[in-house]
């Protein structure tokens, strides 16, 4: 039977507008690009609405890639000047389209705008301390030695009212077992302002304590003081109390990494992995094992559904007369929603949590309901509601996964219903559909894995073979039966059994490391080529037609904008204390093996370059040092890099530019350059580049400007700007 022809296809299936042979229909599109985009674009109407969390990314996008704050009631007035084009588009459906991308666009600006109102919080712009911190503990996160905490509701000495943060990170090494979720504690501590990003453009710590409300970060120097005891009432501060006893209580019976990846996966605490554990898990492609996210909320509910409907199953009056399968997807329901507060309710896990809620609705009406348009109802809540987590890795990797799971899915259930093809047996069909989604997944996953970390882990898909059934199986069941046993004081058992799977999958994870080549690094794409990356995989999984294989090639062309990054010759730290410069073959040479290591791990990483080389042993460096500093040859420039202030005699003559952690323009008010501690806290971090007799300057004030979570310290003397600004504009012209 012929189906009824609607507004979208034609009765033959062609779409309107083209002809109906392909030949024909290639001529009219080479010929006539927009009618053939056209007719395109009205064939695929019914994924038009799938566009829309894409289009309030967007706005979200662009406001946080500003370098000002724009007024909050400009922000607002976006929507709202968007939707007056509506009445006058609306006839003609391919503008009513672009227009409420539009809108939504202004939408998602306007969100940003708006949640940043709404958390912004003094923030602590200098070292303080010692000095007494009283406050509620919000989160405790217990390290391999000692504790990470959270507070709230806090009394500092020093600090105004006004100039208090919010909340605090503090790390307590001495008698961090008194933090409890929940209870007022005091004590002496140190307060540091929140690491700003090590080089122009990378990850911006910042920003996400500003969300997080956290305005200092620091350490304790005494033990902690009970002052009262836990408010019962308080919803937030219970939930954070089961995560704290919970892990508390693994780390009891599993002492070791075994303990640790346990409590990674049934409370959320990662910091009791060892760092060599951690770093073998990454190797070997298993670190999202450890993320929560939609592959734990999926297999935590998957088992809380099936043990259920089982058990329903064998009592006879239940499974005659009960609607068993209902009653089992609202007790799964609640069962992720209990894993998702108690793993503490990361934004992976938020959309996980949405995307089930509505599978689960679907199991209750007798419908099918994972979809595209499931996923871009999660996405499109979370970016309205939590904007900032869209530059997040976690965010951007977890929907990349799934977005491209659900397009496979899609494709294959069309596949298999045109091609009639035959069911694996059962063994081999679970084998395949692990198969499937590690490399689905991995592929999704491995273009943000390279823009945010520069690595891929080359046998992830091996090792995902083993490890994703021993975790699904068995690992996760038997920690289910262990939460559930807790309250009885019967955890042990399982604890134990789930330990003999984390063994296993540890095993796993060193043997797979340990192979060579497990770990490749690689340059990160530039922006713009991940923006074309983004842009390629929606329009790949979005559309349906073949016009959708142009996502291909932006895809591809992202991967390839790595190629053109200028890369500096001139690294320096925020505060200075670490300097990176390029040496004659191409790498990146430290100034110092012991500061700043973190800093120079993060430098090396972005280069794609694995061992640290340093100033005073590598040959190559084109660096000379003296016991008072070093200098760098580039171009036919001087470059000095003086170590103490005595150096300046003989550096500010001879010097084209000077580099240092201590003020120099005082003492050289000639040098026609120089980037010193006043620069460098006004400034932040610089990425230098000699470029054809030019010298390009990059900072990182350059890239965030002035926003709300940008933590700058007042701003340094007329005298001083106006001369590092005449020589700016004195080297290039």
């Amino acid at each position: 039977m012929r189906p009824i022809a609607g507004p979208i296809e034609q009765s033959d299936g062609t779409l309107p507008g083209l002809p109906a042979t392909a030949g024909g229909r290639l001529r009219c599109v080479a010929t006539s690009p927009c009618r053939g985009a056209a007719a395109c674009l009205a064939g695929e109407r019914e994924r038009w609405l799938l566009w829309a969390p894409a289009a309030v990314g967007v706005g979200v996008y662009l406001y946080f890639a500003g370098t000002s704050e724009p007024p909050l009631a400009a922000a607002l007035a976006l929507p709202a000047l968007a939707a007056l084009l509506l009445p006058a588009l609306w006839r003609r459906p391919a503008l009513r389209f672009a227009a409420l991308l539009l809108l939504l666009c202004a939408t998602g600006y306007a969100a940003g705008a708006v949640r940043t109102w709404s958390v912004e919080a003094p923030s602590v712009g200098r070292k303080i301390g010692p000095v007494t911190v009283t406050g509620r503990v919000v989160a405790v996160d217990p390290l391999r030695h000692g504790a990470r905490a959270v507070l709230d509701d806090l009394s500092i000495g020093r600090l105004a009212a006004a100039e208090t943060p919010a909340r605090v990170r503090l790390t307590v090494r001495v008698g961090w077992t008194a933090l409890r979720p929940g209870r007022v504690v005091t004590m002496r501590a140190v307060l540091l302002p929140v690491r700003p990003p090590v080089a122009p453009g990378a990850a911006d710590f910042q920003r996400r304590a500003f969300f997080a409300r956290i305005g200092a970060t620091g350490f304790a120097v005494a033990a902690p003081v009970p002052v009262r005891e836990a408010e019962s009432g308080w919803l937030a501060s219970r939930i954070e109390h089961l995560r704290d006893t919970a892990a508390r209580r693994i780390a009891a019976v599993l002492p070791g990494d075994a303990g640790a990846v346990a409590a990674a996966l049934l409370t959320g605490h990662r910091g009791g992995i060892s760092d060599e554990t951690m770093a073998a898990i990454r190797s070997a492609g298993l670190a999202h094992l450890l993320a929560i996210s939609g592959l734990h909320i999926g297999m935590v509910a998957g088992i809380a559904f099936f043990a259920l409907w089982f058990g329903l199953a064998l009592v006879p009056g239940a499974a005659l007369h009960w609607p068993t399968r209902k009653i089992a997807a609202v007790g799964a329901l609640a069962v992720a929603a209990g894993y998702l507060l108690l793993t503490g309710a990361t934004i992976p896990t938020q959309r996980a949590f949405l995307m089930l809620a509505v599978a689960m609705a679907g199991v209750l009406i007798g419908r099918v309901a994972i979809s595209m348009r499931l996923v871009a109802a999660a996405a499109a809540v979370l970016l309205l509601l939590s904007p900032e987590s869209l530059p997040t890795p976690s965010f951007q990797m977890s929907f990349a996964a799934v977005v491209a799971l659900v397009a496979a899915y899609e494709a294959w259930s069309a596949w298999r219903l045109r091609a009639q093809a035959p069911r694996l047996p059962r063994p081999l069909r679970a084998l395949a559909g692990v198969g499937a989604t590690s490399l689905i997944a991995g592929a999704a996953t491995a273009p943000f894995a390279l823009f945010h970390f520069q690595r891929l882990a080359m046998y992830g898909l091996a090792a995902n073979l083993v490890a994703v059934p021993v975790v699904s199986v068995f690992v996760l069941p038997m920690g289910l039966l262990a939460l559930f046993a807790m309250p009885f004081g019967l955890e042990a058992g399982p604890l134990w059994l789930m330990a003999r799977g984390i063994d296993l999958m540890l095993w796993v994870a060193h043997g797979v490391s340990g192979l060579p080549g497990s770990l490749a690094l690689a340059p990160a794409p530039l922006a713009w080529g991940m923006a074309l990356i983004v842009a390629g995989g929606l329009w790949l999984t979005i559309w349906q037609r073949p016009w959708r294989a142009a996502g291909v090639a932006a895809i591809a062309l992202g991967l390839a904008s790595s190629v053109f990054a200028a890369r500096p010759d001139i690294l320096v730290s925020p505060e200075g204390r670490i300097v990176a410069t390029r040496t004659a073959d191409g790498a990146l040479a430290m100034s110092s093996a012991r500061r700043g290591r973190f800093v120079a791990r993060v430098w090396r990483e972005g280069e794609a370059q694995s061992e640290p080389r340093f100033w005073r042993s590598d040959r190559l460096s084109r660096v000379r040092c003296d016991a008072l500093g070093c200098i760098y040859r580039l171009g036919g420039r001087l470059i000095a890099f003086p170590a103490d202030p005595a150096a300046l005699a003989e550096d500010c003559g001879r010097a084209f530019m000077i580099v240092a952690g201590f003020d120099v323009r005082q003492r050289c008010p000639d040098v026609p350059l120089a980037i010193d501690r006043t620069v460098l806290r006004r400034n932040g971090s610089h990425a230098i580049r000699f470029a054809g007799g030019r010298v390009d300057i990059r900072t990182d004030r350059d890239v965030r400007g002035d926003r709300p979570w940008v933590n700058r310290p007042p701003v340094p003397s007329r005298r001083v700007r106006l001369a590092r600004r005449g020589a700016l504009a004195e080297l290039r012209q």
